[in-house]
């Protein structure tokens, strides 16, 4: 996986390319990334918890660019 910065950049960079705001495509990301979160299927608790751990460090870049 890409490091969560990347990560969050790209999925910015990916809702302004399609023509939103930067603030809407902060928020657009923001939803991705909750839709993401709670659809992490729990197979073994250290998995789960590394993938929410992830996605939680993915919001948290968005939220301060």
């Amino acid at each position: 996986m890409k490091p969560a910065k990347e990560k969050a950049k790209e999925l910015v960079k990916w809702a302004i390319t399609y023509g939103a705001s930067k603030e809407v495509s902060k928020l657009f990301a923001i939803k991705i990334v909750e839709e993401i979160i709670n659809s992490v299927v729990i197979t073994d608790l250290t998995t789960a918890e590394n993938q929410f751990k992830y996605w939680d460090e993915v919001k948290l870049e968005i939220e301060k660019r």
